[in-house]
Formats: C-alpha cells, sequence, structure tokens
C-alpha cells in the first residue's frame, strides 16, 4: 500500500469525501451510528482504515482504537479529539480512552476485545 497518497489528500479528504458522494457519506454516517447506538451505547470501537476519524468521532464509544497508516491523516484525527497526545512507538493515546495505532489493518496489533470493529 502506498501510504503517501494517503499524506497527500489527507487535509482534503474530509472536504473530497462529501463531494464525491454528493453529501451522501455524512447521512449514512448518520443512520449507521444511530442504529448501532440503538444496541451499543458505549463501548469499545476498533476502527480500521479510520482515515480522520470521523467515523469514530461520530460513535464516541469509551475506548476507541483507531487504526490508520497515513501519518497526515492521524494527525488530523488527533486535531478533532482536542487533546495532549502521548506517542508511545506507533501508537498515539489520549486519556487511555483513544488510542491512534498509525499501521496497516494487515499488521497491526492489539489485545484489546471490541463491542464494533468498523
Amino acid at each position: 500500500m502506498d501510504v503517501k497518497i494517503y499524506d497527500k489528500l489527507a487535509k482534503k479528504y474530509d472536504l473530497a469525501t462529501k463531494i464525491v458522494s454528493f453529501g451522501i457519506e455524512e447521512i449514512w454516517r448518520w443512520i449507521f451510528v444511530k442504529s448501532i447506538k440503538k444496541f451499543i451505547k458505549n463501548g469499545s470501537l476498533i476502527d480500521v482504515a479510520s482515515a480522520t476519524g470521523e467515523m469514530a468521532k461520530a460513535l464516541n464509544f469509551n475506548e476507541m482504537y483507531l487504526i490508520e497508516p497515513s501519518s497526515e491523516m492521524n494527525k488530523i484525527a488527533m486535531k478533532k479529539f482536542n487533546g495532549n497526545w502521548i506517542k508511545e512507538g506507533n501508537r498515539y493515546i489520549f486519556k487511555d480512552k483513544i488510542v491512534i495505532i498509525e499501521d496497516t489493518a494487515e499488521n497491526f496489533k492489539i489485545d484489546e476485545k471490541a463491542d464494533l470493529i468498523t
């Protein structure tokens, strides 16, 4: 996978997604979150290929693990969650609630269990 492409797109990713989907992506996310919250109010989320963290932010679970290989996408996600992040290897941790793992779906390792994987 060529992560450099996603690094280049990161700053315009959210806008591009809205344009390309004609706004349907936002509606779809709202419907998805509303549906999921009927069954899981809080809990643990693993969001694979999390991009800029839009889905994780919308779900707002107690514990969230965002898996994303693009460092530029991760920087944007960290800004969305406003806080002081601690870097530990390829992980960025915020208040022991949110962990961003800078890795690919094929390679990341996590020992945690999840209530939802997206």
